[in-house]
């Protein structure tokens, strides 16, 4: 299935970050953070100014802030981002999902069937899943803080085990984990 375009309003600014997980594209609105994909290259740029509809503008300045905060929590040093988000794309159920993982605590884990008693559904867990892997701002919405009921990594790039690896080592980090 092929997503929908996404039509935006105003300029929406972007820059490769680097960082120890590869180069995280970083996208931004006037509002917040719209969408944070790694790792990232050219070919990221392209496929989301298809998926905006729109030019996307380079502009590291903009982004300095919260590329910033992107190292220092992948340092280890920040436990809470401090920038807006803004949900431009999603169904009102996945903003709601998104809305939610907002309020994991770092270092804190939740799983699926909590999530969706959280958000109202509480036999939508696999609805909550889908949400999750549709979060267009990962890391600073931290769907990787959600996992199995059973304590499984479930989720977080799919049933790949580089996806796994990094959900390990995002939790690992915030000591989340063992």
């Amino acid at each position: 299935m092929k997503a929908a375009k996404v039509k935006t309003k105003g300029a929406i600014r972007y820059a490769l970050v680097p960082s120890r997980l590869g180069a995280i594209f970083v996208a931004a609105t006037d509002r917040g953070v719209c969408r944070l994909h790694f790792p990232a290259d050219d070919k990221t740029v392209r496929r989301f100014e298809k998926h905006y509809d729109r030019e996307l503008a380079e502009d590291p300045e903009f982004l300095a802030d919260v590329a910033g905060q992107l190292e220092s929590y992948l340092s280890g040093n920040l436990r809470k981002f401090d920038c807006n988000v803004d949900f431009i794309e999603g169904t009102e159920f996945q903003r709601k999902v998104w809305k939610a993982l907002l309020k994991i605590p770092y270092g804190e884990t939740r799983s699926y069937q909590w999530m969706a008693e959280r958000v109202g559904c509480p036999k939508g867990y696999r609805a909550v899943g889908g949400a999750n892997g549709s979060n267009p701002v990962s890391l600073i919405v931290p769907c990787h803080r959600v996992i199995g009921k059973d304590g499984s990594m479930t989720g977080y790039g799919g049933p790949s085990k580089k996806g796994q690896g990094t959900k390990r080592a995002l939790l690992r980090m915030e000591g989340a984990i063992g």
